[in-house]
């Protein structure tokens, strides 16, 4: 099992299409992972 089997949370920064969003849940289910958390863009604040 590699590290990426063993996260408890994934936090996606770098998916843009639904399709991808739908293939990296479809890899987590067979992990341990319990959340996924998946944001579209993110803007610093001045």
């Amino acid at each position: 099992m590699n590290n990426a089997e063993n996260a408890d949370i994934v936090v996606d920064l770098i998916c843009f299409k639904t399709e991808d969003t739908r293939k990296m849940v479809e890899a987590l289910r067979p992990t341990r992972c319990t959340h996924y958390l998946f944001c579209s863009s993110i803007t610093p604040r001045r």
